[in-house]
């Protein structure tokens, strides 16, 4: 009986608690995940659901041939839940495609 005790108390913290979530989701980009970009783009901002750790955050803007854009390291808001990404000049072709 003493066992159950401690035990039940602990189920019932762990029912009480609210669930954790191991990740940030995306909540916004710009430009858009999968859409069109322009050739003068400069830049990727994604906006996250809570902050997201430096160590283990990483972006990257790759045309279809897997060439990479990114112009430099990664900055992140004084907020910790935004990040900017500066790119590279994008090729001036008709109708480009890049994949976030």
């Amino acid at each position: 009986m003493r066992v159950l005790v401690p035990l039940a108390f602990l189920v019932l913290a762990l029912a009480l608690c609210p669930s954790a979530e191991a990740h940030a989701s995306l909540a916004r980009a710009t430009p858009t995940p999968n859409g069109h970009v322009d050739a003068n783009l400069t830049a990727v901002t994604l906006v996250f659901t809570e902050d997201v750790e430096r160590s283990y955050t990483s972006v990257d803007v790759k045309d279809l041939a897997r060439k990479s854009y990114a112009a430099g390291p990664l900055v992140f808001d004084e907020r910790r839940d935004t990040v900017h990404l500066p790119l590279r000049p994008l090729p001036d072709e008709p109708s480009p495609k890049f994949q976030l």
